[in-house]
């Protein structure tokens, strides 16, 4: 039997993450998966290595966030080559201090999947694939702090759905685990959901915030893969899907994927 607990929660700090997985973290082979936004701040990615690297799992636990990483130097100097190659200019443009102006560090939202084994936390990143509303608030460095609402207004917007652009044709490499050597469990954080996968995963699961319309989402990528969407927005609860049949309360997806191997409980 696979143990997931969903934690219901996103905008901790470090240190409260830590308490609440030292907590709930009583039993081997169980898996955390947050919410999307699931820290308060962003951070550079060597910090959030060692934050994440030290974090106290049993052997055989996972965890799933997402998290805001700030691009290295070396990045934006990747950045920066690849425009002036674009624009046909030469080695006089990088050293032009208006291109260093425009072309400063920025955050990038990444999945983080740690896995616990016999020598220690095992951290596996990857890069959102497919940038949100909230992403593109998120994207400049000057403010460290996660923003998840327009300027002036608590109102709570959704990540609406293109039905006209088809990700399905773009195959990605999303982090994943084996359970008892036979179920399949990836990772995905948000509209990634639409994209296909290098992997033939038994079982998708999510960590999103305000996500629209995910039966239509995935009906080319995943082709009724059971799914599980943790959402913190204040749209939805946990999103459950099994054979295009959703599940939007807790006992009606405990109960389907308990069916399937999987005991769901959320942790508030």
């Amino acid at each position: 039997m696979i143990n997931l607990k969903l934690i219901r929660r996103s905008g901790f700090s470090k240190e409260k993450v830590a308490k609440l997985l030292d907590k709930n973290s009583k039993c081997e082979d169980t898996i955390f998966l947050f919410p999307e936004y699931a820290f308060e701040r962003k951070f550079g990615n060597q910090e959030i290595t060692d934050f994440l690297q030290g974090i106290h799992l049993n052997n055989g636990g996972h965890v799933f966030c997402s998290v805001y990483i700030l691009e290295t130097k070396e990045e934006v100097e990747g950045r920066i080559e690849e425009y002036v190659k674009v624009c046909g200019g030469d080695r006089s443009w990088l050293d032009n201090p208006l291109m260093r102006h425009f072309f400063t560090p920025r955050y990038s939202n990444f999945g983080y999947l740690v896995s616990r084994d016999g020598r220690g936390n095992i951290v596996s990143p990857y890069k959102k694939h497919i940038s949100t509303t909230f992403d593109s608030f998120n994207i400049p460095s000057r403010s460290s702090l996660v923003k998840i609402r327009t300027k002036g207004s608590d109102e709570r917007i959704g990540i609406e759905y293109d039905e006209n652009t088809d990700h399905s044709k773009e195959l990605v490499s999303f982090p994943n685990v084996l359970i008892d050597g036979k179920t399949l469990l990836e990772f995905r954080v948000c509209a990634d959901i639409e994209c296909s996968s290098e992997n033939n995963p038994d079982v998708v699961l999510v960590s999103a915030h305000n996500l629209f319309n995910v039966k239509e989402r995935t009906n080319k990528s995943l082709k009724n893969k059971p799914l599980i969407v943790n959402d913190s927005g204040g749209f939805f609860p946990p999103l459950a899907y099994v054979n295009d049949d959703d599940y939007r309360t807790r006992w009606g997806a405990s109960k389907i994927f308990y069916e399937n191997g999987i005991d769901v409980k959320l942790l508030r």
